[in-house]
């Protein structure tokens, strides 16, 4: 159990990593050093990358409204139907 704690400590301080200059001590902002346009660019890919491939289990390729029929599938936008405009008075 001690060493989950390890590990998600570990994940806490990667999360929050200066990507200028890599220190666990500050974030980016903070950082004193001169910007390193390369270095930040370079470790927001790799944080990018990291965090989408944690990800990529938890979620689909299609949206889940995407996938099944449902009761809305004959409306389209900016068009009323016909009980709609009936109840309106319109013809």
């Amino acid at each position: 159990m001690g060493d989950s704690s390890n590990a998600e400590g570990k994940k806490d301080k990667d999360d929050s990593r200066c990507f200028n200059c890599g220190s666990y001590s500050h974030a980016l902002k903070d950082c004193p050093k001169p910007r390193d346009h390369v270095a930040i660019s370079n470790a927001r890919k790799q944080h990018n990358l990291k965090r989408n491939l944690s990800n990529v289990g938890n979620r689909g390729q299609n949206r889940y409204y995407q996938k099944t029929p449902g009761k809305f599938d004959d409306l389209k936008a900016g068009v009323l139907g016909s009980e709609t405009r009936e109840c309106l008075g319109l013809r």
